[in-house]
């Protein structure tokens, strides 16, 4: 189960980086770093930029 959780974890950080940077994190070594410089602020904006999008809008889904 642990390894179902750290993989859980692995893919919604690569989703918020793609949300903020527009490029997700592939090299395991790359993860740690890639959580540092996440800006949650950042990334919740952009989520309601694209919410607001009446024709193509979309909210990413991550996981608490």
């Amino acid at each position: 189960m642990r390894g179902v959780f750290q993989q859980i974890i692995l893919h919604n950080i690569c989703k918020a980086s793609k949300i903020q940077t527009g490029k997700c994190c592939r090299r395991s070594k790359d993860w740690r770093a890639c959580f540092e410089s996440l800006d949650l602020v950042e990334i919740l904006d952009r989520q309601n930029i694209l919410s607001k999008d009446l024709k193509e809008g979309f909210i990413w889904v991550l996981n608490t």
